[in-house]
């Protein structure tokens, strides 16, 4: 005896596509998220440090304009 084959409609290939790709944004955001979370404090840190290198190579060098400076690391 066969039993009948129960194919819903909303379980279509497009709907498969859909929630895979949901499924694949939503990890993506999870280890986006996370990898901020790990490296934020660190690039914080390193960013003010370099300013305050900055500001420090400013004072030190009086003859170097800060704009000048922008452009030539920029």
């Amino acid at each position: 005896m066969l039993l009948p084959v129960c194919r819903s409609p909303c379980a279509g290939p497009g709907t498969r596509f859909c929630v895979l790709a949901l499924l694949f944004v939503a990890y993506l955001l999870l280890g986006a998220t996370l990898f901020s979370h790990i490296e934020g404090p660190v690039e914080k840190e390193r960013a003010a440090d370099l300013r305050r290198l900055r500001a420090q190579f400013l004072r030190d060098h009086p003859c170097v304009s800060a704009c000048r400076l922008a452009a030539l690391s920029a």
